[in-house]
Parts: structure tokens; C-alpha cells; sequence
């Protein structure tokens, strides 16, 4: 059982509303929820926004976004002393990823393994 079942829990999933994670404040869940509109627009149409979530870290916040690009699917973290600093590390981090997966799925449609 949920000790908290009022507060929301420690991931935002765009696509469904099932629980995840631990339970966070309104605030937080109001960040993320920002951090997932405002990931979405950098990606533009490259992606989707799968989840944005807040996980433990020894030196303070780990914030995890799980990414879909074509049939693939990337992990990019920000880490930082707040949710704040952990955030905008993320977005720093953020082009990377997209960008080998985005042409990991070119190449994989231009030469497509042989099976």
C-alpha cells in the first residue's frame, strides 16, 4: 500500500497516469510536468517524451528523461545539487542522445540488418 496516496509519485508519464516511483510534492510534480512540456518543444518532432522522472542521488537530484525517437528509446540525466541545477544539466545533455538515436534509425532504414 501506498503510505502517501494523496501526493503524487516521482515520475511524470505523458502517455498514461500510472503510478511510478516514490511520492513527491505538488511543486515538484508542477516542475516536472514544466520539464516535460519544455522537452518536448526542444525535440520538436525528432521525438517524444516518454517520462520525466526524479531518482536518488548521494549528492543531491538525479532527474531522468526517457526519450522515444523512431523505434529507439534514450535515457538522458542532468544531476545536480537541486531540481533546478539537475534540470538544466539535462538540457545540456539532451541533444546528444536524441541526435545517435535519430541516426542510429536512419542508417538501420537506409542498410536494414539481415536477419
Amino acid at each position: 500500500m501506498d503510505a502517501h496516496p494523496e501526493l503524487p509519485l516521482a515520475c511524470l508519464d505523458p502517455l498514461s497516469s500510472v503510478p511510478m516511483l516514490t511520492p513527491i510534492d505538488e511543486a515538484t510534480s508542477q516542475f516536472l510536468e514544466a520539464a516535460a512540456e519544455d522537452l518536448q518543444r526542444q525535440l520538436g518532432i525528432v521525438g517524444i517524451v516518454e517520462r520525466v522522472d526524479v531518482r536518488p542521488w548521494p549528492g543531491g537530484t538525479n532527474i531522468v528523461a526517457v526519450l522515444r525517437i523512431g523505434k529507439l528509446t534514450a535515457d538522458v540525466q542532468g544531476l545536480g545539487d537541486s531540481l533546478l541545477t539537475a534540470y538544466a544539466d539535462l538540457r545540456r545533455h539532451l541533444v546528444e542522445p536524441a541526435l545517435i538515436a535519430s541516426f542510429r534509425n536512419l542508417y538501420d532504414s537506409v542498410l536494414p540488418t539481415e536477419r
